[in-house]
């Protein structure tokens, strides 16, 4: 069985640089497409009286 699609986790609070080497390593030694996969949360939007911010700010100014 071979693998034909590695997919490496691309942490947003870490270096990519390790992860994206063993990949490439790894894609190359199989023949295999390399795929970055990142996600994070998105803070939700709040109303105010000055228009649409992100509710990590509100936290701020309070």
């Amino acid at each position: 069985m071979s693998y034909k699609s590695i997919a490496v986790n691309l942490a947003i609070d870490a270096p990519p640089a390790a992860m994206v080497s063993l990949g490439v390593e790894l894609a190359e030694n199989f023949g295999a497409h390399l795929i970055g996969l990142a996600a994070a949360d998105v803070p939700p939007l709040v109303a105010t009286g000055d228009g649409m911010v992100y509710e990590g700010e509100i936290m701020q100014i309070q």
